[in-house]
């Protein structure tokens, strides 16, 4: 896996959002990637990480990370310092610090003005005020979360892309040749 095109990109996006703001946690880290994923899938069809989301009470979680961020790859660990400080009652926070520079000639400029722009929305924000702005009755966590039948539903990519109807085809043929007629 090291070394695709999305592997890169997931890390290099990683390394923008907890270079970019603060309090970037494992929560807000999660709803950045997802927002950047869906934001530019809604545009061009394609997510930026090649991560899968599952809709969980608390947002997005992208499976494969949360593993990995257990028991780090190689490629992480050289990326990044993991630090998972214990807090009371037994919870976790997870930080985060790049160690290598962000490299933004792995993105185009639309998913680099899609980070900027996230990055510069939710710069001091915690997870739970994005939690908030995410509660759209169409976005495809929310959507996800309340029609699935359990915990950690896949988040389809498709829910992002805005609903166009197909037309009746048969009445837009019969309205043109109706005009052919008329003006003939």
């Amino acid at each position: 896996m090291a070394g695709t095109v999305s592997r890169i990109k997931l890390l290099q996006a990683i390394t923008f959002f907890v270079s970019r703001t603060t309090h970037c946690g494992k929560a807000k880290l999660y709803w950045l990637l997802y927002l950047l994923d869906f934001k530019v899938y809604a545009a061009i069809a394609k997510p930026v990480t090649g991560l899968d989301y599952y809709a969980s009470v608390d947002g997005p979680v992208p499976l494969m990370l949360d593993r990995e961020l257990a028991s780090p790859d190689y490629d992480f660990v050289e990326q990044f310092h993991v630090e998972n400080l214990v807090l009371e009652h037994g919870r976790t926070l997870l930080t985060l610090r790049a160690r290598g520079p962000f490299e933004p000639a792995v993105f185009s400029e639309f998913e680099m003005s899609t980070m900027d722009y996230l990055a510069t929305v939710h710069q001091a924000s915690a997870a739970r005020s994005i939690v908030e702005k995410a509660l759209l009755p169409s976005e495809p966590w929310r959507f996800t979360y309340e029609s699935a039948a359990r915990e950690l539903a896949p988040i389809d990519y498709a829910l992002a892309r805005p609903y166009t109807p197909v037309p009746d085809v048969a009445r837009v043929f019969n309205s043109h040749r109706r005009q052919r007629v008329r003006t003939a």
